[in-house]
């Protein structure tokens, strides 16, 4: 397991760094036909230095939002990808298999837990099988607020 910090965001005394955890995934890209998905994230504590920015998700390296949830009890917002939302969406149901510990409750979106909120996007890649059906590949942009 691979463990990357990052800073990538800084304004006077205050900044923004980014922590992945996981291992390497080799995704294929899709077609440039995906969603984009626009949210607004209220992150409790936020300096006003960071406020209205926008943060662009645009891949899938993460290896799940499961593999950080023990490393956030003093992260205000998780972004992750990877489960790609479950690549086969059954309406009204939602996807009947999602490659996570966690099953679907983090397949996409945003999920406000007691500790934190992750964020989950479906990514433009998938896995084998290489198929996507009512799960369309998305870029998440995210405003901080």
């Amino acid at each position: 397991m691979k463990l990357t910090r990052r800073q990538f965001l800084r304004r006077g005394v205050h900044s923004c760094t980014a922590l992945a955890v996981g291992l390497p995934v080799y995704a294929r890209l899709e077609a440039a036909w995906c969603r984009v998905r626009r949210t607004t994230v209220t992150v409790p504590k936020l300096p006003a230095e960071f406020k209205a920015r926008t943060i662009a998700l645009l891949t899938d390296i993460h290896h799940g939002p499961y593999v950080s949830l023990d490393y956030v009890r003093r992260v205000g917002l998780v972004l992750s990808g990877h489960t790609h939302g479950g690549q086969v969406v059954v309406p009204f149901y939602g996807a009947p298999v999602v490659p996570s510990a966690y099953g679907r409750k983090y397949a996409q979106g945003l999920v406000r837990t007691d500790v934190t909120q992750v964020f989950v996007s479906r990514g433009i890649g998938n896995i084998a099988p290489p198929i996507r059906f009512n799960c369309r590949p998305e870029i998440a942009l995210l405003t901080l607020a």
